[in-house]
Formats: C-alpha cells, sequence, structure tokens
C-alpha cells in the first residue's frame, strides 16, 4: 500500500495497473469500489475508523452487523445520543466520508478542515 501512496504523490510516476480483484480488509473498503485505488479509499476507512472510535460494541457480530449498516448510509439512531453529538456535526462528518459515490466522498483536504 506505501509503494501506491508513493507513486500517487509523485505526479509524473507511472502508476501500477489496477488490481484485478478486491484487496485491504473487507469492512474498511466502499461496497461498491472497482478499477484504480484512490485517495478517497482511505477517506472511506476513516470514515469506518473514525465510527468504531467513538461507538461502544458488545459483541463481535453487533460490530459486523452496525459497520455493514453503516456503509450502506444507516447510521444506529441513537448515535448522537451516545456519543454526545448533540448537534450532529459529528455525524455528518462520518456520513461524508462514507458517501457510496466516490465523486461526492469527501477528500481528504476535506477533512482535514473538518
Amino acid at each position: 500500500d506505501f509503494g501506491l501512496v508513493s507513486a500517487i504523490a509523485q505526479p509524473n510516476a507511472e502508476l501500477p495497473p489496477a488490481p484485478s480483484k478486491a484487496v485491504g480488509t473487507e469492512i474498511y473498503r466502499p461496497p461498491s469500489h472497482y478499477g484504480f485505488p484512490s485517495a478517497k479509499l482511505d477517506v472511506f476507512a476513516l470514515g469506518i475508523i473514525a465510527f468504531e472510535l467513538l461507538w461502544k460494541f458488545d459483541t463481535r457480530m453487533e460490530r459486523v452487523d452496525i459497520l455493514q449498516k453503516l456503509k450502506t448510509g444507516v447510521f444506529p439512531s441513537d448515535f448522537s445520543t451516545k456519543t454526545g453529538d448533540s448537534d450532529g456535526k459529528v455525524e455528518a462528518y462520518i456520513i461524508s466520508m462514507l458517501h457510496s459515490d466516490e465523486e461526492e466522498r469527501s477528500t481528504c483536504a476535506e477533512v482535514r478542515m473538518q
């Protein structure tokens, strides 16, 4: 992965061919990603990780279930209450990182500004 990031960071570098199958940990990948990896894949993974840091899971099965729903845009109804996110800003930030359409998903720069 570091080699890919390094190649993307260098504007004149020749990028490796797109992988023929999905790589990485499934729970951190968007539900429908095909083609060459981009920085927005990392933004999606960061959104999942941000949620995991804020939400208490009681069991592994609960984690899998909630994260799979989250990947389809379904947030736990009591997220804001349980995390103290009274104005819903944190939830909105995470939602912007988990947008299923890569074009609509936040960029790294937008995440940094939030």
